[in-house]
């Protein structure tokens, strides 16, 4: 008995199917390499979102305890930043009203603060918060204000 083994032709991956592999391959990679560009972009600017909201809250939380009839402009090093603020009233002063009735101890006046944060190393990275607040000075014992 003759009995042959017929070979085939076909051993291995030939040269069409490697491209078409390597094709395919490139193709993964590209939209795999443009989604960790896009992720890496969002999480840089969520990073940034995040200080500058930090810097915001402690600017507004900064103006709170500052009273503005004593200090109407000034510095402050918070950070990396350096916080400015101008106040220019916007209401003359007026005496604060005392409970139940009559004249309180302080004077009151509305102004209006201009906050501005820069950044040190940053140039050109700035921050701008306008907000009202109420400055007070108090009155000496004949009832007349005394301002700083």
């Amino acid at each position: 008995m003759n009995t042959r083994t017929h070979k085939s032709s076909q051993q291995g991956f030939g040269l069409l199917e490697a491209l078409v592999a390597l094709v395919l391959f490139a193709g993964v990679g590209l939209v795999a390499i443009s989604w960790l560009q896009q992720s890496l972009s969002a999480s840089v600017r969520m990073q940034n979102s995040l200080a500058e909201t930090g810097v915001r809250k402690a600017m507004l939380h900064m103006i709170k305890g500052l009273n503005v009839v004593t200090t109407p402009t000034g510095t402050e090093q918070i950070g990396d930043y350096t916080i400015e603020w101008k106040a220019e009233p916007v209401s003359k002063m007026e005496p604060q009203m005392g409970y139940p009735v009559g004249q309180g101890r302080h004077q009151v006046q509305l102004y209006q603060v201009t906050l501005t944060a820069r950044h040190r190393l940053k140039s050109g990275v700035e921050l701008r918060e306008q907000v009202f607040q109420v400055g007070h000075a108090p009155f000496n014992n004949k009832g007349v204000g005394v301002l700083p």
